[in-house]
């Protein structure tokens, strides 16, 4: 403890500090570190002390003569800022304990966060502590809860093996296939789905206390209308079989698809067209059809036969002599030769295709299980983004003709665009002309009212095709993912078309692929990694 200095005095009044000074005889001059320790040991070290104000109270308290009293120092009080964040789920608080040191009140915080609208998701013994420090801290106050969304309506298979009518296609364009076994069959009661509605959320609350409405999950329904199906009587969110028939996945639901079994289709079965799944035990004859809004099944051949399809067509045996698949989904095969085979989807060969017509909307597969045998020579193959083959065109045969990179369904749009662009074209040609003739010659019979309006409505309708024509061709443009495989090697004559260009390969290939660097340069990289530009 220090001396005390005669006739020297320092108190707090009003939150300041302040010295009362008068004479002493004999008294040594006061110094600056005197006096700042004697400020020190009355606890008002930490003040906000001005150097100028210290250097006047030494000379006034060493020359003066009268008393002297004046302020040294002002006592900073505590400091407590609360800052909501635009959201309101959040409150940041900044608290500053005052100079003398002395800890900032848990009440008073709590005090500042309700004046400034902070009810809600306080964490009080966080601030406690943070109270309890002597130094600036800052940090989060109060979380609000956010609210929760909803559940999505949800569906369960119930029975283990189904149909799905539209397998997964990957970003690559290719088609997830599975060994599908034996045809699938329900009985009637059934179950076949469960449904799980939509949940409602959980609502939040934000710093004000405020509650924020949750927001409901996406409660789809069972996909309407259901074939072979219904709800159960006792529950609404369970799908029952009404029939016996092939299960399929439709969506939401799952549809039953009658079958119709025969032993094979001739002469003596007649033609087939049935609403569900037709399943062939032998063969599909010359001249015969067959129609089902579901899937072929066929154990045997198809030669010189039509079969169209809603969804699948597979085929043990082999599509020959003319034959004629067409499916709503993809196509499996063992061998196609001197057939036509179209698939919304994808078409997978299991051997070779020879001098046939293949057309898949996503892909085509040869040689699936036979990498020696599996060869695709001679006619065509369209694919919009992938070939998949072993050994691609053949040396003693004709030319084989590969295309990827552009949709079948649309580039037959866009070729009866162009027609009807033609069409159009000429149609406001004509009445253009008549238009002219009737200004320039005179229109004694009054036809100039009507051809005008005439050529412009043609001139607007022109227009409208050849703006849908040009989507068209934008949708076609893409063509950065399609490429065409080769695990074993190209031989013979042999076109390549990916996207617009076209490319006649004048020597043999091994395993590699065959793609677009670019929209004009064609490219073949070989299984190293080797990138070999095409002419």
């Amino acid at each position: 403890m220090l001396a005390p200095i005669p006739g020297l005095e320092l108190f707090e009044s009003d939150a300041a500090l302040r010295l009362r000074c008068q004479a002493v005889a004999g008294r040594p001059a006061l110094d600056a570190a005197s006096l700042l320790a004697l400020i020190a040991e009355v606890g008002a070290g930490n003040w906000r002390l001005d150097d100028a104000t210290l250097a006047l109270a030494l000379t006034r308290c060493n020359t003066e003569p009268e008393p002297v009293e004046m302020q040294l120092a002002l006592r900073s009080p505590a400091k407590i800022l609360v800052e909501i964040a635009a959201d309101e789920m959040s409150a940041s608080v900044t608290l500053e304990p005052s100079d003398s040191g002395l800890p900032i009140q848990l009440d008073a915080l709590m005090s500042e966060l309700a004046s400034a609208g902070v009810t809600h998701g306080i964490d009080e013994s966080a601030l406690a502590e943070a109270c309890r420090a002597t130094s600036a801290q800052q940090l989060v106050a109060a979380v609000g809860r956010a609210p929760v969304r909803g559940a999505d309506a949800s569906f369960e298979l119930l029975i283990e093996d189904h149909r799905e009518r539209a397998p997964k296609v990957n970003a690559q364009g290719m088609v997830d296939f599975r060994e599908h076994g034996e045809v699938p069959v329900v009985s009637p009661g059934q179950l076949l789905m469960r449904r799980t509605p939509a949940s409602a959320g959980e609502a939040g609350v934000n710093v004000r206390g405020q509650a924020l409405p949750a927001e409901p999950g996406l409660d789809e329904p069972f996909t309407m209308p259901l074939l072979g199906a219904a709800l159960d009587p006792s529950d609404a969110n369970l799908l029952r079989a009404t029939a016996k028939g092939q299960p399929v996945r439709l969506g939401n639901a799952v549809s039953v698809e009658q079958l119709f079994q025969v032993s094979g289709v001739n002469m003596a079965s007649g033609n087939v067209n049935f609403d569900g799944t037709v399943q062939i035990d032998g063969d599909v004859v010359a001249g015969m059809k067959v129609t089902a809004t579901g899937d072929i099944l066929v154990q045997g051949t198809v030669e010189g036969g039509i079969l169209e399809a809603g969804g699948d067509i597979r085929i043990q045996g082999g599509a020959i002599a003319r034959a004629s698949l067409q499916a709503g989904a993809s196509v499996e095969v063992r061998f196609v030769e001197n057939s036509t085979v179209h698939a919304a989807l994808a078409i997978v060969i299991d051997d070779s295709a020879l001098h046939s017509e293949l057309q898949a909307g996503a892909q085509i597969s040869v040689g699936e299980k036979s990498r020696q045998r599996g060869r695709l020579a001679g006619g065509s193959a369209r694919a919009k983004m992938r070939i998949k083959v072993p050994t691609l065109g053949a040396s003693a045969g004709g030319r084989t003709r590969l295309q990827v990179g552009l949709d079948p369904e649309l580039e037959d749009k866009l070729a009866d665009l162009v027609q009807l662009a033609a069409k159009q074209k000429a149609e406001a040609e004509k009445f253009e002309l008549l238009v002219q003739f009737l200004s320039k010659n005179g229109d004694p019979k009054g036809m100039l009212a009507k051809a005008r309006p005439a050529w412009q409505e043609a001139l607007r309708v022109w227009a409208m095709s050849l703006q849908e024509k040009d989507a068209v061709e934008h949708q076609l443009a893409d063509v950065k993912e399609a490429r065409i495989d080769v695990s074993v090697g190209v031989e013979g004559d042999v076109d390549l078309v990916i996207g617009r260009k076209l490319c006649h390969l004048k020597h043999k290939y091994v395993t590699g692929s065959f793609s677009m660097q670019d929209t004009v340069s064609m490219i073949y990289t070989d299984a190293n990694g080797g990138v070999h530009p095409l002419a």
